[in-house]
């Protein structure tokens, strides 16, 4: 069973132009909500906030139509069993020309997985806020 995630922030992804040199020699600017960073990855948040009952994993998998743009939210995200809070998404754009993802708009399908034993999640993200989340180190 599967459920489709939105992205809370609105992100543009820019292919920058340099000296008359634009898309493949350089990396892109990424706007979420109006703050420009350099690179073709950016961090959002999940509009659905999550209270994962301790049997069960979730698994973020692409929407097709975003991947025919060439974005991927798949990579280090996903539900632990116990977890709450909301998802911070790390969106890799690969494409070359410029997109813009609006609020609301679905970014991944979440699979959920039954597991045998039940376990409960207690890492540092646990109670994840209501906005993207930067790695925590503790």
């Amino acid at each position: 069973m599967g459920y489709d995630i939105r992205l809370k922030q609105k992100v543009i992804f820019e292919p920058p132009i340099f000296g008359g040199k634009t898309l493949h020699q350089f990396h892109g600017f990424t706007s979420v909500n109006d703050h420009i960073n350099l690179g073709r990855t950016a961090l959002a948040s999940s509009v659905e906030e999550f209270s994962m009952p301790n049997g069960l994993w979730g698994e973020l998998r692409n929407k097709s139509s975003l991947a025919r743009q060439f974005v991927d939210a798949t990579i280090g995200t996903d539900v632990e069993p116990g977890w709450s809070g909301f998802l911070t998404i790390e969106i890799i754009f690969h494409g070359s020309k410029p997109l813009t993802l609006p609020a609301g708009c679905p970014i991944a399908k979440v699979v959920f997985h039954e597991i045998k034993e039940k376990t409960l999640y207690q890492g540092k993200y646990q109670n994840q806020e209501n906005e993207p989340v930067p790695v925590r180190k503790e």
